[in-house]
């Protein structure tokens, strides 16, 4: 997985509990539907932390935005 270091920093944060919760429900454009994803990359997007991945249905691109109250 590919993190920026203010990602990773922020994601290791979250329980490991969590951290699975948080990768199963995130929204497939092209299923048009909360899906499981794989993630593949965080980043910060402003006080939000993206989780990057793919949709374990379809295959398309999945973007989870977290609100870490920064």
């Amino acid at each position: 997985m590919a993190f920026t270091p203010e990602a990773q920093a922020e994601w290791d944060k979250v329980s490991a509990a969590d951290q699975a919760e948080l990768v199963k429900g995130g929204f497939c454009t092209r299923c048009l539907a909360t899906r499981a994803f794989t993630l593949d990359a965080g980043e910060m997007r402003g006080p939000e932390l993206a989780l990057i991945g793919h949709c374990d249905t379809c295959g398309a691109r999945v973007v989870r935005l977290i609100d870490t109250g920064s």
